[in-house]
């Protein structure tokens, strides 16, 4: 972590950028907070900028004269985590102070002509900082079990334009500022960034998807070597399917698959309607089997299963008995709700 320290003469005070990701109704949200900090005294030392946080060699500066150093000032990104707990921050051969914490990312209203002009510079530091960061958050997330975007990004141009520039054309959806009775601004920027619809980051996604070779996923450790083969098609019509995946610490991904102990894909790739792939995603999460039992995307009879593992470094794709999975293809012979996308599993 680079520590960028602010000597002054108040008090010390450590700042750091918070970012929280939401995914929410086919919604990224992304909130980033910074503030700006008025102080009545002399700045000694400042290589204060708005790069990214990195680990860098501590700076160092050169005071030729006695000089009361009364405050140190640091920002610090926490890796996307929010607010971190202070610790002490200090002088080297000189002593170390406990750090009070606040979120935000750092100005002075020195450096400003006037209040608003001070409200200005904080909002666009904040939201040059945003848009870093969600294109970090968006490089993070899953494709499929074994790919981030950010691997694929650096694999295929034609998907980086249009994430890209998808990235930049993000949503400012707020601004919200406030100023503090100790003279400090806190302004918050808020980026909106859908998952789904046509205007989504799904729709890029979904072109590129289906251009993608389909080879047979290596599952260690099988459960079974018994053969997958439809049963006769039974006569209870199921609406949609729910996997349980409680047991395991499995992981969201745009394009996740559900197969067998034996690599057999069952559902992820073949005969998928795009309109409902675009419209709400080829599957859907909830924390709670009840909550997905509700959802007008698996209908009013899902069938539910248990998964019986998990597969993919991203361990985004989910593995289901070979009994399952036949029971699976003899339901969708009646109904095939796979090709509309009512799936949902549930993560613990």
């Amino acid at each position: 972590m680079k520590k960028t320290p602010l000597f002054r003469g108040t008090r010390v005070n450590a700042e750091s950028i918070s970012l929280f990701l939401k995914l929410l109704f086919g919604a990224v949200l992304l909130i980033l907070s910074t503030s700006v900090t008025y102080a009545q005294d002399n700045l000694i030392f400042s290589n204060r900028n708005t790069g990214t946080v990195r680990n860098m060699k501590l700076p160092s500066f050169t005071i030729n004269t006695p000089t009361l150093i009364t405050r140190i000032n640091t920002y610090h990104w926490n890796n996307g985590k929010g607010k971190s707990k202070p610790g002490k921050i200090g002088l080297k051969g000189v002593g170390k102070w406990k750090a009070q914490g606040l979120p935000g990312a750092t100005t002075d209203l020195r450096d400003s002509i006037n209040l608003a002009h001070a409200y200005s510079v904080a909002i666009k530091t904040a939201r040059h900082l945003a848009y870093e960061k969600l294109a970090e958050t968006v490089g993070g997330i899953n494709l499929y079990g074994d790919a981030t975007y950010d691997r694929e990004l650096m694999l295929d141009s034609n998907l980086k334009i249009v994430v890209t520039g998808m990235i930049r054309g993000a949503r400012v959806i707020n601004a919200k500022k406030s100023r503090f009775s100790d003279g400090s601004i806190w302004v918050e920027v808020t980026l909106g960034m859908k998952l789904y619809g046509e205007d989504g980051l799904i729709s890029p996604s979904a072109d590129w998807q289906a251009h993608q070779t389909v080879e047979p996923i290596s599952v260690k450790e099988p459960v079974s070597s018994e053969p997958t083969v439809p049963m006769e098609s039974p006569k209870e019509k199921f609406t949609g399917l729910i996997i349980d995946a409680t047991d395991f610490d499995a992981r969201p991904a745009m394009f996740p698959k559900i197969i067998t102990s034996g690599g057999r894909i069952i559902y992820g790739t073949g005969e998928i309607d795009k309109k409902f792939l675009i419209q709400w995603g080829l599957m859907g999460y909830q924390s709670v089997i009840s909550s997905a039992k509700n959802l007008a995307r698996v209908g009013k009879n899902p069938l539910v299963i248990k998964a019986i593992g998990i597969s993919g470094k991203s361990k985004a794709d989910f593995v289901i008995s070979d009994k399952d999975a036949s029971r699976i293809l003899a339901v969708v012979v009646n109904n095939d709700f796979l090709k509309e996308c009512r799936v949902v599993v549930v993560l613990r």
